[in-house]
């Protein structure tokens, strides 16, 4: 499997490679290191190692990011948006607390507390983070080259068990009554088959010659996914922060098991992405290995809102992709808002049904345009376009290509377009 593939490396080559790709988009990034290597064994077991993950884990779902446990114990993790400080030094100051009581910490008197967190701004300080880096893969012994994190621990005596019990890391959680009061995210994606996530949709050609032949296959996670199998009556989109999550979490849970998915797909897939997940490690694995799987051309389309509003990783993104030979689209598509230097850049344009109607005439001017284009020119697709009303109008834009009903697309695999 994929997931397994990209575990056979270690955790400091997987930092490294992580690393290597944060070169060229450095701005708002911050890199925090914890040195659990200072601490005693006894305060380093997997039951340690767990709580500081789960303290971090609101960081990365607010902010996007990765979290890595090296094999010293010491732990990384990096922040790729909207860091505040203060939520860091929160983190640090609960770890701080907990661990009170080894000698290395010693109730804020001990050797290892000025140097038991450092962070790194990479937009200015990216060398010396990675030097850093360098060093914990050689094993050699290092010192702050970052800025520490000083707190007052406190002196207050209690048992770890307490800390840990006591202690509850912030999470973002589900409406009362939803699977639980208490029930995070990942308990609810934790047990769920990535192919009972997604849907496959074909991407068909409609014309005056041909009654829908099969041209794309669009591999998606619908939001209604947690609503139709684990949380009926629950609209995930009242809550937007809570949607992102889940998008983010669901699309990463598709990388790890991807290739039966791209195995089961019969034309080209299309594979839809925030523009955070193609920033992940996950991803950086997947763009190594997804020709093991399938010998059709592969496109990503990522959110033309994450582009609008990130477009120094855009770039970089894309030139990745390109590099490793997978094509570039946008789904979601303003029409209103698209560049039209950039256009011919892309491989696809996603072009939801309800953002053209509300764009009116404009939006249809726009279209006009862009459907006379010649080639090259990206494949324009109407999405969201169900009723044959809806597929009329479509057509009488000029678009031959639209989003089948998932509905109309199951029994997949049994019948060839």
């Amino acid at each position: 499997m994929l997931k397994s593939q990209y575990q056979q490396k270690d955790a400091e080559s997987r930092l490294i490679d992580y690393v290597e790709q944060l070169r060229h988009h450095r701005e708002g990034r911050k890199a925090v290191m914890l040195r659990l290597s200072q601490l005693e064994q006894h305060h380093r077991d997997e039951r340690d190692i767990e709580f500081v993950h789960k303290l971090v884990q609101p960081l990365l779902r607010n902010c996007g990011g990765e979290f890595f446990r090296l094999q010293n114990d010491d732990i990384v993790f990096i922040l790729l948006m909207g860091v505040d400080l203060a939520l860091i030094e929160r983190v640090v100051h609960k770890l701080l607390h907990t661990f009170r009581e080894d000698r290395y910490i010693n109730f804020g008197r001990g050797p290892g507390v000025k140097t038991f967190c450092t962070w790194f701004d990479l937009e200015n300080s990216y060398e010396d983070f990675r030097d850093a880096v360098q060093r914990q893969k050689q094993g050699v012994p290092h010192g702050p080259t970052g800025r520490t994190v000083e707190f007052d621990v406190g002196s207050k005596k209690a048992s770890r068990k307490t800390d840990h019990e006591s202690e509850e890391p912030d999470a973002l959680l589900l409406d009362e009554g939803a699977a639980g009061p208490n029930a995070s995210i990942e308990t609810i994606l934790g047990p769920i088959p990535v192919r009972a996530l997604i849907d496959i949709p074909r991407i068909v050609r409609l014309g005056k010659e041909n009654a829908g032949e099969h041209v794309y296959d669009l591999i998606e996670m619908p939001p209604h996914s947690l609503e139709r199998y684990f949380l009926p009556g629950v609209d995930v989109r009242q809550n937007q922060a809570f949607a992102d999550s889940v998008t983010m979490l669901s699309e990463r849970r598709l990388l790890s098991g991807v290739a039966g998915v791209l195995a089961e797909c019969q034309r080209p897939p299309i594979l839809k992405f925030r523009l955070a997940t193609l920033l992940s490690t996950e991803f950086l694995s997947f763009s190594k290995v997804w020709p093991d799987y399938s010998a059709q051309r592969l496109t990503v389309a990522v959110r033309h809102g994450d582009v609008q509003r990130n477009q120094r990783d855009f770039a970089y993104i894309q030139s990745f992709l390109n590099d490793v030979g997978i094509g570039v689209g946008l789904h979601s598509v303003s029409v209103l808002d698209i560049d039209p230097d950039l256009v011919e850049s892309f491989a696809l344009l996603l072009i939801d049904v309800e953002r053209l109607t509300r764009g009116g005439e404009s939006a249809q001017e726009v279209m006009a345009w862009l459907l006379s284009m010649q080639p090259p020119f990206p494949d324009l697709v109407l999405c969201g376009a169900f009723g044959a009303e809806n597929i009329m109008r479509g057509q009488e834009l000029g678009f031959t290509l639209f989003e089948q009903a998932p509905s109309m697309s199951r029994g997949y695999g049994s019948s060839s377009a």
